[in-house]
């Protein structure tokens, strides 16, 4: 019989789904608690009522749990450690394990101490925690977990994007699909990027973004100011075409929290 891994997640989401199909191809049985469904081939999903508040997570426990109990998994791994995550520690099903993605540590336990509390006994009901960067992990371990965090990083599609030799890379390149706003010290690598320039002029040197979020017109001022050239696509979907051909003849890629 198959081992079975249930995730609680957006099955929207393309870090879930990579995560779903690669448990698959590794001959694993792979169901999906989801509160925003979208089939996933060969995965079963249970779906969860519409979410359209934080508030609404608190009502979605006992169907959280009925659903985890009924599927009886192997191992339930949870995304997002303050909305999927609060619903696998209640439900209570071990071995659990949870995947932070970014502000549901960084950003949310911060507005005030209600949150935090509930963030850390949550984390603190996983058997296994895992962040995508060494300040993710810190946090987690800030909350005192029962073992430490482990960095698992998303990876990339090396079906889209290939590195070339070394010795071919014919400049420097910093490609972003980061949203414009503070939390990302978008500001930060362009204030760097100007100092780089000012150093020597002759440095051949761009930046693409995907221009949303609440700081970007502040951040292109920036740019304007730092003398950076950079190309501002205004979806995902037209970025990444762009950053391909940049990530490519890159020396160094970098990721701003």
């Amino acid at each position: 019989m198959k081992r079975h891994l249930c995730l609680l997640g957006d099955a929207n989401s393309v870090h879930l789904r990579r995560w779903a199909q690669e448990m698959l191809a590794r001959g694993w049985r792979v169901s999906v608690v989801t509160a925003r469904p979208q089939p996933i081939d060969g995965v079963e999903q249970r779906v969860l009522p519409a979410v359209q508040r934080a508030s609404d997570w608190l009502w979605l426990v006992g169907a959280a749990r009925r659903h985890v109990e009924d599927l009886a998994p192997d191992i339930v791994h949870a995304h997002y450690v303050t909305s999927y995550g609060t619903l696998a520690a209640r439900c209570g099903r071990h071995p659990l394990v949870m995947t932070a993605w970014g502000s549901d540590l960084l950003v949310t336990p911060r507005r005030n101490a209600l949150l935090h509390w509930l963030t850390g006994w949550t984390l603190r009901r996983a058997d296994l925690v895992t962040g995508d960067s060494l300040d993710l992990v810190a946090a987690i371990d800030a909350y005192r977990p029962r073992q430490p965090a482990v960095r698992i990083h998303w990876g990339a599609d090396t079906t889209r994007f290939q590195p070339a030799p070394w010795a071919d890379k014919p400049g420097f390149g910093i490609a972003s699909l980061r949203a414009w706003d503070d939390n990302y010290r978008i500001h930060t690598i362009v204030a760097a990027l100007g100092r780089l320039m000012a150093a020597d002029p002759t440095c051949r040197c761009t930046c693409t973004c995907w221009a949303a979020g609440r700081a970007r017109r502040r951040c292109a001022r920036r740019c304007a100011r730092s003398g950076c050239r950079t190309t501002s696509p205004s979806t995902v979907a037209s970025a990444t075409p762009r950053c391909r051909p940049c990530w490519r003849s890159a020396r160094c890629r970098c990721r701003c929290r």
